[in-house]
């Protein structure tokens, strides 16, 4: 019974499938004749950049309306578009025309998951702590938890979703992050001024 339950929740939300086992969920998903179109292939991106924006109106202002949400995820959708560029550099072109350029966007951002759980998990641990009881060193160190699940996850797109050889994969993934993650936290970081509380908090 819950094995059963746990194999409808899995095919229901692919996402669950990715972060349990990238490679087999990736196979399976690519191979299923499931066309994509152009606004389809929005839906993923978009509910990141909610989480996204969900996040920070809740880290900043430890409340959440659907105006505030708007204007945050407005503010921040840079981030979002820099993973689809990201994406789209990464991504050979044959094998965008093989899966189909929607498609493979659409399952590339299927493997989110573990960026938008911790997102929302540290707006959590923001909410439920006062400011003077958080050492946001677990919190940036805790960083590594998303960061390692999700390139695997981007490792096993390349090598199961699009087929590429191991290589390939490797150097295609390691270009994503450095895209995606690295400008990204780059540029937010800047924006946020996070960099100084980063080594001010290691330096206590």
């Amino acid at each position: 019974m819950l094995q059963g339950t746990a194999l409808m929740c899995t095919r229901l939300f692919p996402e669950v499938e990715i972060m349990c086992a990238p490679r087999r969920a990736y196979s399976r998903l690519s191979a299923e004749p499931h066309a994509v179109s152009v606004l389809d292939a929005c839906y993923r991106p978009a509910i990141v950049g909610v989480t996204i924006g969900t996040a920070a109106s809740i880290s900043s202002t430890s409340h959440v309306s659907i105006g505030l949400v708007a204007s945050v995820t407005a503010c921040w959708m840079f981030l979002v578009a820099i993973q689809v560029a990201a994406a789209w550099v990464t991504m050979p072109s044959a094998s965008q025309r093989a899966l189909g350029t929607a498609r493979a966007m659409d399952l590339l951002f299927s493997g989110h998951a573990p960026w938008s759980l911790w997102l929302l998990g540290a707006a959590v641990w923001a909410l439920a702590l006062p400011i003077s009881a958080r050492d946001t060193r677990w919190l940036f160190a805790s960083m590594i938890v998303p960061l390692v699940w999700n390139a695997t996850i981007v490792f096993a797109f390349f090598r199961s979703a699009l087929q590429l050889p191991r290589d390939a994969a490797v150097r295609r993934t390691i270009a994503h992050q450095v895209i995606s993650v690295g400008s990204g936290l780059a540029i937010f970081g800047a924006a946020v001024a996070i960099w100084p509380r980063i080594v001010g908090a290691f330096a206590r």
